[in-house]
Order: C-alpha cells, then structure tokens, then sequence
C-alpha cells in the first residue's frame, strides 16, 4: 500500500477571534451529545472559544480532570548552555 505524505496545517490557519465555521461547530455539537449533553440552541463562537470547549468535552468524555485553562500562561523552561568538556592535562 502507498503511503500518502500530508503536509503539516501551518500555524496561521488558526485564527482564535474567527467566528467557528460549520464544521468546528458541527464537531462541538458531536461531542456534546457523546457526552450527554442536551441539545440547546448554540450561541455564536469564534474558533478559540470552539477550541477551548472542545478540549474541555473531550476530557470529560475520556474520563479525565478538566485541562487547566488556555489563559493560564505556562512557566517557561530556560535553556540550558550547552556544556563544553574541559580537557585537562
């Protein structure tokens, strides 16, 4: 069987303050009902927010605690300076 290479989605194609297209909602809809959720009518949502709600459906379809929150900044890791062996005589 031929293996089919995809191109990796750039970054740029996700635009949080876009308004979600048919597709993304129809996903959180989806999801919404594996979890179990009714069915209400849907407010409007950009793709962040579609996102955001996604993740939280999925980790409670999966079982598992909720994700912290996309606002919360992560700590950032410093880079270490890569070690130069001394030679000693």
């Amino acid at each position: 069987m031929a293996v089919i290479k995809v191109p990796m989605t750039p970054r740029s194609a996700f635009q949080p303050d876009r308004p979600a297209g048919q597709l993304l909602l129809a996903q959180v809809e989806h999801l919404e009902h594996a979890v179990g959720l009714p069915f209400t009518k849907r407010k409007k949502r950009t793709e962040g927010e579609a996102a955001e709600y996604i993740r939280q459906l999925t980790a409670r379809l999966l079982g598992q605690p909720e994700p912290i929150a996309a606002e919360t900044p992560r700590p950032k890791t410093k880079k270490r300076a890569k070690k130069t062996r001394r030679r000693t005589r």
